[in-house]
């Protein structure tokens, strides 16, 4: 089970670090909502199911037991 999903803000040259955002529940429902809307294939399979795709894919999405040393968490 995710727990928390963290969206790629920027990189910090200064620091050396990416900074992330946490990404509020209720913005992934409305999210996948909209996704399953447009007839997105994960989508319609579940919540669970899309949000796995987003969150393993390795691109601008990252649970949070999958951020590493470098990667910072900003508010």
């Amino acid at each position: 089970m995710i727990t928390a999903v963290y969206r790629y803000e920027r990189f910090d040259p200064a620091t050396n670090t990416e900074l992330w955002r946490r990404i509020p529940g209720w913005r992934l429902r409305l999210m996948w909502l909209q996704a399953w809307v447009k007839r997105d294939k994960a989508a319609r399979i579940s919540y669970r199911a899309w949000l796995y795709a987003n969150a393993s894919g390795g691109g601008q999405w990252l649970a949070a037991d999958m951020l590493d040393w470098n990667q910072e968490v900003i508010k």
